[in-house]
């Protein structure tokens, strides 16, 4: 089974796009940078929620910015 989820986040112009996908391991996540930066979490997590939660709580410990390179 796969599914997927995403959102948005915008700050200052600069937009990241949290993706969220499941496969047989888990869910996975990644964090796209509308400039085409890409990062990958390497471990899975047990939910979608905790994905999330992952990637909101980086984007605001580190700032847009930071997923910009």
């Amino acid at each position: 089974m796969d599914n997927s989820i995403s959102e948005t986040i915008t700050d200052n112009g600069k937009t990241l796009t949290i993706k969220v996908t499941e496969n047989d391991q888990g869910w996975w996540l990644e964090i796209v940078s509308s400039n085409d930066n890409i990062t990958n979490y390497e471990d899975a997590f047990e939910s979608e929620q905790a994905a999330l939660e992952e990637a909101r709580a980086a984007v605001a410990e580190c700032g847009v910015d930071s997923f910009f390179w």
